[in-house]
């Protein structure tokens, strides 16, 4: 699929794209797959959303992985980890523990 047809970049449907093509509603109109013919903007299953948003989490996570010597996707993940990580230090663990 094609960005202009609701697609994201990353290759995958959309998770409430058509239940037949994937493509997004707002942009759908009359569309041909062979399992349906022409069809407009179905809604997907239950089923067929999960299974978008794991793919595409599933991809994501396979791209954000470090491979080898990938030192910026390192330093990335120990930045992104420190900003979440609240009193991890000495002085915060006591001042947690006194109160």
């Amino acid at each position: 699929m094609t960005s202009e047809q609701g697609s994201l970049r990353s290759g995958f449907p959309a998770p409430n794209g058509c239940r037949w093509c994937g493509i997004d509603e707002r942009v759908h109109a009359r569309q041909w797959v062979v399992e349906a013919g022409w069809h407009a903007w179905a809604s997907p299953t239950g089923e067929q959303r999960k299974a978008r948003m794991k793919a595409r989490r599933t991809a994501q996570l396979q791209q954000d992985a470090p491979s080898g010597n990938d030192q910026p996707a390192l330093a990335r993940k120990a930045a992104n980890t420190s900003l979440n990580c609240r009193g991890t230090s000495e002085a915060d663990s006591r001042d947690v523990a006194s109160s």
